[in-house]
């Protein structure tokens, strides 16, 4: 179990390829392990390879702009402060 910069639990993944349903942690994994091309994600994992609509996410992957992984934090987050004003 790793925080992640965003202090949120990363066990959080969504499917961002789902031709070859390859999760956002699993493109994340193959950033961090030197991939840093579309082509090389695809390569490396097969996203990328099959009708290309995850293509822009990956690039946003590849970018270093906050990941899908971040994102769904983000929202957890606000979801549970508006829970906990809510009471």
């Amino acid at each position: 179990m790793d925080i992640g910069s965003s202090g949120c639990l990363t066990l959080i993944s969504v499917i961002v390829c789902h031709c070859k349903g390859i999760s956002s942690r699993r493109i994340e994994a193959e950033v961090a392990m030197g991939a840093s091309t579309v082509a090389e994600v695809g390569d490396r994992c097969g996203a990328g390879t099959g009708c290309g609509g995850c293509v822009p996410l990956i690039e946003t992957i590849l970018r270093g702009r906050p990941t899908v992984t971040e994102q769904a934090c983000e929202v957890l987050r606000e979801e549970a402060a508006e829970l906990v004003r809510a009471d």
